[in-house]
């Protein structure tokens, strides 16, 4: 996804003309003799078309000319944004079409650039800020293979993020990127940011406000990094909602230096050495966050799941499970984790129960949260009817839960005896096979003793043993039943003592003297 095709940086520029105010009062004076020439009328023999008229066209329209150029010096107003297209709405939607929308087909990140200017006044006027914004987006796309896709748009005016956003959907881009020039930005003249938005997540934002000696410094660094961040955060953020931690890694490094205390981007940083296993990196940034801001609560949450399976430091994951409770006691998965972390550190099922039923009453669709919950009930509180509830919810949200169809069925069959529901629950989950293969076996060899012990289809249900004891042949109540199974279908002796030799090794307790006799094994009455 990521290997881009070419290092193509397609950018895109209209422009309009803009005149000097030397220029201005030149034309002015014209504008003056346009006005004046009331002779040219007389003279005309045309007068009801003189507008019209081909020796007299040059005057109206060097008229119109001089007087946008007169308003725009004088006044900083631009005669057709700011007095002619607010009153034409329909003239305006149609100018929004001017620039062609993105190809999406290319499969690159399309970047709208919008003129930095002073936003109340809305008019077009080159700085170079933007001339700056595009040589760099150049150097980082060549540099990065980001395969980045600009178009520099100065024809339509932007006065807030939603009307960016809106324009960016209408053009297809995938982040819009303006500023504020001078006065809207503060009263000192000589300052601008940067602002952004990324459609495809809504998510806007704004720069630090920068203050410049003068415009000739963004030539030489200033907003630089602020471009950078823009660019590499987008793209990080895009690589992270795709689950591409190590892309995403690589991109958010990119502004660590310039923003080097910015929790968002930490905390970013901190999460995808997380899920990458990269654990002492993860720990550093958590710390880090943690010391410039000790209420950051999905810290808290995210640094108890690292010192629980990293360090395994248990009371110190428990300290900070529950300040991030304290600090967001209504954030459902932090129930949901602490939790699972009560059930299966601490033996806590009381504690378990009850941050299980919280983090439900928070979230009634968290799948997850259902199918631990049942487990829960089941195996430590016996409440059989109060899983089976929670089993069918899970699957209501997720049909292709795998692990859900093998509990429920492994419900029905034992505590239920609903074998056909049984069956068709073990069917289900071996079909949409469990990511965990020590799951997929165990539902292999569940189905299996149904199978055979339920339905007497002996030789089926030895394929299924077969399976899952390849996954893990050091199951040893599997092997035990896959001997009684052989023993069932009538395999020969020297394969049925075989397995059940080799349950009796993993496991000696499951040895007795009706199991030697049953599967020819000579009794040794010392071991039993």
């Amino acid at each position: 996804m990521w290997s881009g095709k070419e290092k193509l940086l397609s950018l895109e520029m209209k422009t309009t003309a803009s005149l000097k105010k030397g220029d201005s009062v030149l034309l002015l004076l014209i504008l003056m003799k346009c006005i004046g020439r009331t002779k040219s009328l007389l003279r005309c023999r045309k007068r009801q078309k003189f507008i019209l008229c081909k020796n007299h066209i040059w005057q109206p329209a060097l008229f119109i000319v001089a007087l946008a150029s007169f308003i725009d010096s004088f006044t900083g107003k631009h005669l057709w944004s700011d007095y002619i297209k607010p009153y034409l709405p329909f003239i305006h939607t149609a100018d929004a079409y001017v620039m062609e929308p993105f190809d999406t087909t290319k499969g690159s990140y399309n970047v709208l650039l919008l003129p930095f200017q002073p936003l109340q006044k809305c008019q077009y006027k080159k700085t170079d800020i933007e001339n700056t914004i595009i040589t760099r987006l150049r150097d980082l796309n060549e540099k990065d293979t980001l395969n980045l896709q600009v178009k520099y748009d100065t024809l339509d005016c932007i006065h807030s993020y939603a009307e960016a956003n809106s324009l960016g959907k209408k053009l297809k881009a995938d982040l819009v990127i303006w500023g504020d020039l001078y006065d809207h930005c503060s009263n000192d003249t000589n300052e601008a940011c940067l602002k952004f938005v990324n459609i495809s997540t809504g998510k806007k934002g704004e720069s630090q406000i920068e203050k410049m000696a003068s415009l000739s410094e963004v030539k030489e660094g200033k907003l630089q990094k602020d471009i950078d961040y823009i660019i590499y955060w987008v793209q990080g953020s895009k690589a992270f909602a795709n689950e591409n931690y190590t892309r995403a890694l690589i991109l958010f490094k990119h502004s660590e230096v310039a923003h080097k205390d910015n929790e968002e981007l930490l905390f970013a940083l901190g999460v995808c050495n997380h899920e990458l296993k990269i654990y002492a990196e993860a720990k550093k940034y958590y710390e880090k966050i943690l010391n410039l801001n000790a209420n950051f609560s999905e810290v808290h949450n995210n640094y108890a799941i690292l010192l629980k399976t990293y360090i395994k430091d248990f009371e110190g994951a428990k300290k900070h499970y529950e300040i991030a409770l304290k600090l967001d006691p209504n954030n459902a998965i932090a129930h949901y984790n602490y939790a699972l972390f009560l059930e299966n550190n601490f033996k806590d099922f009381e504690g378990a129960k009850n941050h299980y039923e919280i983090a439900l009453d928070l979230d009634s669709n968290r799948t997850e949260a259902h199918f631990n919950y049942a487990i829960l009930l089941k195996f430590n509180f016996d409440d059989f009817a109060e899983a089976k509830k929670h089993f069918e919810k899970t699957l209501d949200l997720n049909p292709n839960d795998a692990g859900a169809h093998y509990g429920y069925a492994f419900l029905l069959e034992e505590n239920f005896n609903d074998y056909p529901g049984a069956k068709f629950h073990y069917e289900k989950a071996l079909e949409i096979k469990p990511d965990s293969l020590k799951d997929y076996a165990l539902a292999q060899v569940n189905y299996a003793y149904l199978l055979d012990v339920r339905y007497n289809k002996h030789e089926e249900a030895i394929k299924h043993y077969k399976k899952g004891l390849e996954i893990d042949p050091n199951a040893a109540k599997a092997q035990l039943d896959y001997t009684v199974s052989l023993k069932n279908d009538g395999k020969p002796a020297g394969e049925i003592l075989k397995h059940y030799k080799i349950a009796i090794q993993l496991d000696p307790t499951l040895r007795t003297l009706q199991r030697d006799k049953d599967f020819g094994l000579k009794p040794n009455f010392s071991k039993i």
